[in-house]
């Protein structure tokens, strides 16, 4: 038997604190003798467990009511549950997220409650190779003493290297007692740790690391400074700002700390890095917890914030004999004399302790303003209290623990409502409303954040990646709602989308006191009838990166008059047509499934890279979700370039599908790409061959499966977001791609994952189907789209018709046009007052041609006269050469400057210290190039981008259509090609 799993090298800590050195000397689950070696055996057994209930087995037969909300597991996997949490272990063939096998925890949250997890998979190093990877699961059935699975396995690049993992749960436990083994059969002494890896996603769950100065401040992760960050901690918590999810902690169970390191983005926690000799393993035992309902309302039951977590891993500590009882801190928190919790809005109260002080826990108040947080019994404790984003309390705590009753400054109450206003009866509808202060007093008294963690805003309503209230945003239905503020001046936005007028009006808010607030918006004729306004790139909760429930997700849909949605999560599908039904919006909306797929196993080998890549995101639709299937349905898409993908995808999409390219340039985010262009180092600039060969370009060529080719999609995203940085890179490899011979769709979506990152609707894309939203299928959609039927941009609209004057010209589509003397291009800007236009472009494979500039914005942003920003023909002949080419027609502000300085042929840094000039003195420390970024939102009401970006944070007005095809001499369109 392999009985020395664990090299002492890692001991002394251990002993210390009494702890038995893991694998020195004990039986081992990979040496055959998994009974002997059952997890956490300090733990000892739950001793006030009355009524055990323990299963393990298929999801498809677990017991009623077993699953927590939003779990994601699918028939096939194994679902452990003792009645008062389940646990869902993923199939072995049905691999998710970051792991390269199954065998993996993807679901784990309180019977009765709600699940959070991604994923939590295992790994004994950096690369991708030192995951585990598991071949075969196994069902140990030992109730009423406890049921477990285990995963064996090995290294994913290294086949000596076998691995194993147990996850046991034992009778009332509110955890998993989990022990995962490696054992070294290479030749070699290797570097090791094992560590469960969560995927958190940097806008839902929140860790926390009682290290000091950290708490929810971890650092950001930096991979090549990875063995720096790796810290003990005693334990380690997380949970979502919002009060819709669970708390999840970790505590080790043989030795005194988990190592470790956290990120918005991952945890990475277990054992320290080990030197393991060959014929020598290592062993991790730990114990994962998840507690709270995660029904709101604050207090351990309700969940919002890790202290429920954390209790229970300090009791762990305590019967693994780590460590003396914790103390209980207690208050109550109360406004006005009255009761004032239950969210975290409201009130958090953060106790730090210990020399250096370091964050030990979090607890958001219940609803009647009480709260009671365990903590580790050290020296010199202290608490702050937050409310609406700002610390407005803080004292050492008393020996008694009690904190009494803790007062803070009420919120003023505000009523909104928001109507359409016309020719009839006002009409409530659905709207954003947007609170500003009104000066710089009331910024400075509002602005926030949560505990220092995410954006900073003014007012900080509630956690901006949450439902509504977000950030300083509002989500208003027909029916209005009530909104908490705190006091100030402010002047309140209603927008219902960029067809329709903004309303505002300022108001004095006063704690206590209760304001209606009541706006009015007017439709605007800026889009033409027979145009369906889109949003190709959605995130809800079921992505890993979004924690906006599906209710708000519809109505953001709705708020920001929207006529077609493409449900695009990341490597899950849906379609949101539950929610759709039960807000009766099923005539307004055409909401099609779909997917984005999102590879995070770097496996791509790029010339001239020291490191193997993946091949950045794809959105595909229309696709039906399959909720018993793993991943909903979404087939796996690691280790596939996107050619192979694109087949993988085709039967699920059909005929009339569509595969589309996301920001194809966008920055890689811990160590992944997001978009293909740039993971390949495609070069705009040169020729793409006619077959595949070792260049950048020519592996645009390549087709990796025998059927698609890499560059087979058939729309791609030149706008993502309502900013001008992404749009002014995309848009020059989608041309370079159309002077290829490539012409395909371009789109502008959002990419929006809650209420103020990227907002729903910005940027949107209008297509021509001829057809009014409750009379349209996907398939009429997806043609008209890919045939180029389409305009794109952020707020602005742009009609354009070729012809003779006075004639019958035709519109947008990707049939060539062949010009006749004479013949004129016909253009009508559109877009509502508030949205500023001043120049119209003609752009070909030659480069641009301004049509017209210093456009003047109308008098009245408010109002609704001059949506028509400008209107003229243009003779063809002036805009084109000698031969065929492609012609797009832009609009809007002129684009901010950027620079290539890598010399790549796309832009990369903008004027970021304002000088004039872009230079080495504009490239953040440390980096070769950039920052790339759309210009400040203003700050001075005379600016033209003022309103819109009250609106629409971080935009710029712009708009483009889809390539006009000219064939000159009618002989069929032949590209304008060559290098450039």
């Amino acid at each position: 038997m392999l009985r020395s799993l664990l090299s002492c090298l890692t001991a002394v800590a251990a002993l210390a604190l009494g702890f038995a050195p893991a694998g020195c000397g004990r039986e081992s689950c990979l040496g055959g003798d998994c009974e002997a070696t059952t997890p956490c055996d300090r733990l000892g057994e739950v001793a006030d467990c009355a009524a055990p209930t323990l299963f393990v087995g298929d999801l498809a037969a677990a017991p009623a009511g077993a699953l927590p909300r939003r779990a994601q597991g699918a028939t096939g996997d194994v679902v452990l549950s003792n009645g008062v949490v389940t646990a869902v272990v993923s199939a072995i063939a049905a691999p998710t997220d970051l792991a390269p096998t199954g065998g993996n925890l993807i679901d784990l949250g309180p019977v009765g409650g709600a699940d959070d997890l991604t994923i939590v998979y295992q790994l004994a190093g950096l690369l991708p190779d030192d995951a585990f990877a598991y071949d075969r699961l196994e069902v140990v059935d030992r109730a009423p003493a406890y049921v477990a699975v285990i995963a064996r396995g090995h290294l994913d690049g290294r086949p000596e290297v076998e691995v194993a993992t147990r996850y046991e749960l034992r009778p009332c436990e509110p955890g998993l007692r989990v022990r995962s083994e490696l054992h070294n059969g290479s030749p070699d002494r290797q570097a090791f740790v094992i560590a469960d890896t969560a995927h958190w996603g940097k806008r839902r769950v929140l860790p926390f690391a009682p290290i000091a100065g950290q708490g929810y401040l971890a650092p950001e992760l930096e991979l090549l400074e990875l063995t720096d960050l790796w810290r003990p901690a005693p334990y380690v918590a997380a949970a979502t700002p919002s009060g819709d999810g669970p708390a999840y902690g970790v505590v080790a169970c043989d030795r005194a700390e988990v190592h470790g390191v956290n990120d918005l983005e991952v945890s990475a926690l277990g054992t320290p890095l080990s030197a393991v000799w060959p014929g020598q393993g290592l062993v991790y035992e730990r114990y994962l917890v998840a507690t709270g309902a995660g029904t709101g309302g604050g207090g351990a039951a309700g969940g919002s914030g890790p202290a429920s977590a954390i209790a229970e891993l300090l009791e762990a500590r305590t019967r693994l004999g780590g460590g003396v009882a914790p103390r209980v801190i207690t208050g109550r928190v109360a406004a006005e004399g009255l009761a004032f919790g239950g969210d975290v809005r409201r009130a958090s109260i953060v106790i730090r302790g210990g020399d250096p002080s370091a964050p030990l826990t979090a607890v958001v108040p219940a609803a009647d303003g009480t709260f009671s947080a365990a903590v580790p019994a050290v020296e010199d404790l202290t608490w702050e209290l937050w409310s609406f984003g700002r610390r407005v309390l803080r004292a050492a705590v008393p020996d008694s623990g009690d904190l009494g009753e803790l007062a803070v400054e009420a919120p003023a109450l505000v009523n909104l409502h928001v109507a359409r206003t016309g020719a009839g009866p006002d009409v409530p509808i659905d709207a954003l409303v947007v609170f500003d202060p009104a000066n710089d007093a009331t910024r400075a008294d509002v602005i926030g954040s949560f505990h220092g963690r995410q954006d900073r805003c003014a007012p900080w309503l509630g956690p901006p990646h949450g439902a509504s209230p977000a950030c300083n945003r509002v989500l208003v239905p027909p029916g209005g709602v009530d909104v908490e503020v705190p006091a100030g001046q402010y002047v309140v936005y209603a927008s219902a989308g960029p067809g329709t007028t903004v309303a505002r009006v300022e108001v004095q808010l006063d704690p206590g006191e209760i304001t209606a607030v009541e706006l009015a918006v007017r439709d605007l004729a800026v889009v033409p009838a027979g145009w369906l306004g889109a949003d190709l790139h959605v995130h809800g909760a079921a992505s890993f990166d979004s924690g906006l429930p599906d209710r708000d997700r519809v109505r953001s849909f709705l708020a920001a008059g929207v006529d077609v949605i493409a449900a695009t999560d990341h490597d899950y599908v849906t379609d949101y047509a539950a929610t759709v039904a039960e807000l009766g919006a099923g005539d307004r909306l055409l909401v099609m499934g779909g997917l984005e797929t999102t590879p995070l196993i770097p496996f791509l080998d790029v010339p001239g890279e020291d490191l193997p890549r993946v091949v950045g995101h794809f959105n595909f639709w229309p696709l039906t979700p399959a909720p018993a299937e793993p991943r909903g349905g979404a087939p796996w898409d690691e280790r596939l370039e996107p050619g192979a993908l694109f087949d993988r995808l085709d039967p699920l999409i059909g005929a009339d599908g569509v595969r589309m390219i996301n920001h194809p340039w966008d920055e890689p985010q811990f160590g992944r790409d997001l978009g293909y262009l740039r993971a390949i180092g495609f070069d705009p600039r040169r020729a793409i061959p006619d077959a595949p060969d070792d260049s950048a370009n020519g592996a645009l060529r390549r087709r990796p499966a025998g059927g698609h080719a890499n560059l087979d999609w058939n729309a791609l995203e030149v706008g993502n977001g309502a900013g001008a940085d992404e749009w002014q890179k995309n848009r020059l490899l989608w041309h370079a791609l159309a002077s290829a011979g490539l012409p395909v769709a371009g789109t502008a979506n959002s990419d929006s994952h809650g209420l103020r990152d990227n907002q729903l609707g910005w940027g949107r894309t209008w297509v021509e189907t001829g057809t009014a939203v409750a009379a349209t299928d996907a398939a009429t959609f997806n043609r008209a789209l890919k045939d180029g039927r389409a305009v794109a941009g952020s707020g602005v609209f742009i009609s354009v018709a070729i012809g003779p004057p006075g004639a019958p010209r035709r519109g947008l589509g990707f049939t060539p046009v062949v010009p006749q003397p004479g013949d004129v291009i016909a253009i009508e800007v559109r877009a509502a007052p508030w949205i500023p236009v001043r120049e119209v472009r003609a752009i070909t494979s030659r480069g641009a041609v301004t049509l017209v500039e210093g456009l003047v914005d109308p008098a009245d942003p408010f109002g609704t006269d001059g949506v028509v920003r400008w209107r003229g023909e243009v003779a063809l002949t002036t805009l084109l050469g000698p031969g065929d080419d492609w012609l797009s027609i832009e609009a809007g502000l002129a684009p901010p400057p950027y620079a290539d300085l890598d010399d790549d042929g796309v832009p990369d840094t903008g004027d970021n210290d304002g000088d004039g000039a872009i230079d080495a003195d504009d490239i953040e420390d440390d980096e070769d190039t950039g920052p790339i970024a759309n210009p400040p939102d203003p700050t001075d009401p005379a600016d033209p981008r003022f309103i819109m970006t009250r609106i629409v944070p971080e935009s710029w007005p712009y708009g483009f259509t889809n390539f006009l095809l000219i064939d000159v001499d009618g002989g069929g369109w032949i590209p304008p090609g060559g290098d450039r």
